[in-house]
């Protein structure tokens, strides 16, 4: 798992474009935002999962089962969306379904956003789930 970079020019010279297509398109619709401290606009990283192993590092809103050692070091305590699939404050196909973003706000400025590439999202039946659970509980019908 890798930060994709924490100003607008950084995700557009390292990450994929089409991360960097969605992003642009949330701090263009904000006059405010900040592109030179993408992290304190949203409250947390941009992180691009690399293998299948860092989906540990997504955490839910549930207590993890695990014992402490098998817990990724990021979800400290909670379940990570291989062990459960939850609700987000986003999770949703984007880059014409290339990634899959999730985000899951713990402060007040926002979170952490993971971005899954599909054939990683794919592995994993939770991230499907999760999808669904979240359009379900912002009343958003899921495409792609």
């Amino acid at each position: 798992m890798k930060v994709l970079g924490n100003s607008l020019k950084e995700l557009e010279e390292g990450g994929p474009i089409e991360v960097y297509e969605y992003i642009k398109e949330i701090c263009d619709n904000d006059e405010e935002m900040d592109l030179t401290d993408l992290e304190g606009q949203f409250g947390g990283k941009i992180y691009l999962i690399e293998t299948v192993e860092d989906l540990k590092g997504i955490y839910t809103c549930q207590e993890s089962k695990l014992p402490k050692h098998e817990q990724h070091p990021l979800c400290a305590g909670w379940a990570s969306i291989v062990e459960v699939a939850d609700s987000f404050d986003a999770c949703e196909y984007i880059g014409n379904g290339k990634f899959v973003n999730i985000l899951l706000c713990t402060n007040n400025a926002g979170g952490n956003t993971f971005i899954v590439p599909r054939g990683i999202a794919d592995t994993c039946d939770n991230i499907l789930k999760s999808i669904e659970l979240t359009n379900t509980a912002w009343g958003k019908n899921a495409n792609n």
